[in-house]
């Protein structure tokens, strides 16, 4: 029962740090705000409850309703193009998403429809969400709130934010589109943090593409079995390591390098092993 307590918000004690209102009236005018409910909220958190936002509305939209499966490829469809999409000087993410000629970004100015997303922090790395959604709302407003959200958090974020923000958004619609069951409810939330996880030591991210592995580390990196940045570390890591393919014969050295950043929670880990020296730019 423990994945139905993750779901409802009954496990463990969840920290409020951001909540997202977004609202919809009759003719799709749509309009989102954000109330901080943490004092020491950081810009990383406006990429986070995107990431759930996404996840959840693929998992509430029900497989019975009629148009349901239309709603979800759109979905995936506006994740794709916004995740390749040059992000970083106001685009305009209606047009980006293929939407625009249904949607206006503008406040509601009658009756409106209201989905409210609340982002609580469970631990340094685990986030959950909850969410409050129109009992009488549409699919395809459903549909729109992901790109609502992201036009939404844009402001907030530096350029590098927004790169680990897509490839965030990749990995998750790799995950997706590679067959991982986004309607399952033991694991729809691993999704958005494991994607996020990922993102941030990713080596498709431009400061990573600009920097010099040392040698040892990079054969680390490369050669040891189970080496994985999103995981804790584990002595089969090391168990595995052919220690005499070192390259430049500092083995204490390197693995010490990696201990550490293993050790470190996800908040204290640099994109490589932190304050090692012995990499360059």
């Amino acid at each position: 029962m423990e994945f139905f307590k993750n779901l409802f918000g009954l496990g463990p004690k969840q920290i409020p740090i951001l909540k997202a209102i977004i609202t919809f009236d009759e003719d799709n005018n749509a309009w989102v705000e954000f109330e901080k409910l943490h004092p020491e909220l950081k810009s990383p958190e406006y990429i986070r409850i995107v990431l759930h936002f996404y996840a959840k509305m693929l998992v509430i939209i029900d497989p019975n309703q009629l148009e349901s499966d239309l709603a979800c490829n759109q979905l995936l469809s506006e994740i794709d193009n916004i995740s390749i999409a040059n992000l970083k000087n106001n685009p305009n993410i209606l047009k980006i998403a293929d939407i625009e000629d249904v949607v206006k970004l503008s406040r509601p100015k009658e009756q409106y429809h209201r989905y409210v997303a609340t982002l609580f922090s469970i631990s340094g790395v685990k986030r959950h969400i909850t969410t409050d959604i129109p009992t009488k709302g549409y699919l395809q407003h459903m549909a729109f709130t992901i790109p609502i959200l992201i036009h939404g958090i844009l402001k907030y974020l530096d350029n590098e934010e927004i790169e680990v923000f897509q490839l965030a958004l990749k990995s998750m619609n790799k995950q997706y589109r590679s067959g991982v069951d986004f309607r399952d409810l033991r694991t729809w939330e691993s999704v958005p943090i494991n994607a996020y996880l990922s993102s941030i030591v990713s080596d498709d991210k431009e400061p990573v593409k600009n920097l010099k592995w040392c040698k040892n580390c990079k054969y680390f990196k490369e050669e040891i079995e189970g080496y994985d940045t999103t995981s804790n570390f584990s002595q089969p890591m090391l168990d595995h390591l052919d220690k005499s393919k070192i390259p430049c014969d500092i083995v204490n050295d390197t693995i010490s390098v990696w201990e550490t950043f293993y050790k470190n929670d996800w908040e204290q880990r640099a994109l490589y092993p932190k304050d090692c020296g012995k990499w360059e730019k």
